[in-house]
């Protein structure tokens, strides 16, 4: 049974809807992102569940009960924002403090609680400490352990990495994903970080244009995107329009048979006019020796292409193959191959997704 419903969620801002029927049901205990570009209407559904906006439809449940009416402070649902929001004057405790002393909690209560919420956060000794004296990580912590004294039911995070440098930022997702899973509590993350949503997400709602379009766990998001959409917020894809005929696809490009779809798990109604999503890290570059060997040996459907871009990026280096009119993004963890080298490459066919267009 779900901890947080949404139901029908719609908000317009000036006539202008910007959530249109959002549905999500999250788990108790389960960490959802909302993931998807800037403008979107990640920030606004968390506001809305936080009790900052209030939607014109539909209806917000926390563990069986519905919240439309209650007021933000009350309601269960705490947000952390990117900017840290400490008050400059106060200590790092006062800080954790505020809640509990707004709830008009018991002064002794109160310090003992925030010496175990900065123990927590591994802050420790830092109690005494004003927030310009702290780094960027640092200050987030201590707004989690602020949001976590009032006892909410739901953590709503937005983008409260943003602000953070690189290295600082995958400590925080660790940090913050084993804080997560230590208390078990339900919450929501912001982010347009596709890497940092599916490492740190339990399921990932795509949001596009206001609209959830696809709500799964990382894995069957990035393999199985229901549409093109949703595909590239994952990251940079290879698409071929063509259409399906007796279950062979032939690419628009120069009517060259491309290959065999009977075994693909996907749904159409127009074969006529399609379009495959070959994910750049499916195709793999052999040499011709390899290629000998293993075209006797296995079932691979093989092509010929010619090298024509190559960059190199640490761990994969990317290419262009040029195959038969195409020019195909391929990622390789090898940099072997060099500009205008003649290879042969064949496509892991399991996860290929064909789109209507």
């Amino acid at each position: 049974m779900a901890f947080l419903e949404i139901r029908n969620l719609g908000l317009s801002f000036d006539g202008k809807p910007v959530l249109e029927n959002i549905n999500l049901d999250i788990k108790e205990g389960e960490i959802v992102s909302l993931l998807g570009a800037s403008g979107c209407g990640k920030s606004t559904t968390l506001k809305t569940v936080a009790g900052i906006l209030k939607q014109d439809v539909g209806d917000i449940f926390i563990d069986g009960e519905n919240i439309n009416n209650i007021k933000t402070g009350q309601r269960g649902a705490v947000i952390v924002f990117q900017d840290y929001l400490l008050f400059p004057h106060m200590t790092v405790i006062q800080n954790i403090e505020f809640g509990m002393k707004m709830m008009k909690v018991d002064k002794s209560v109160r310090k003992e609680k925030s010496m175990k919420l900065l123990e927590t956060v591994k802050l420790s000794g830092y109690e005494n400490r004003y927030p310009n004296e702290l780094s960027g990580g640092q200050q987030q912590r201590v707004s989690i352990a602020r949001a976590l004294a009032v006892n909410p039911k739901v953590l709503l995070l937005d983008e409260p990495f943003s602000n953070l440098d690189v290295n600082l930022r995958s400590e925080m997702r660790k940090f913050v994903s084993d804080l997560q899973k230590e208390l078990k509590i339900t919450t929501i993350l912001v982010t347009h970080d596709m890497e940092e949503a599916i490492i740190m997400s339990d399921r990932i709602a795509v949001m596009i244009d206001g609209r959830i379009r696809q709500f799964d766990e990382p894995k069957k998001l990035y393999e199985k995107p229901v549409c093109r959409e949703v595909a590239d917020v994952f990251g940079e894809k290879n698409y071929i329009s063509g259409y399906i005929n007796n279950n062979i696809f032939t690419s628009d490009i120069n009517d060259k048979i491309l290959f065999d779809v009977s075994e693909l798990d996907n749904n159409y109604d127009d074969p006529e006019n399609v379009e495959i999503m070959i994910p750049k890290e499916s195709i793999n570059i052999i040499d011709e020796n390899s290629y000998l060997e293993l075209n006797s040996e296995c079932n691979n459907e093989f092509f010929r292409g010619i090298i024509v871009d190559k960059k190199y990026a640490g761990e994969n280096t990317f290419y262009e193959v040029e195959s038969e009119g195409c020019i195909l993004n391929v990622s390789q963890d090898s940099d072997r191959y060099n500009i205008n080298d003649s290879v042969y490459f064949y496509i892991d066919k399991n996860r290929i997704c064909i789109f209507e267009k």
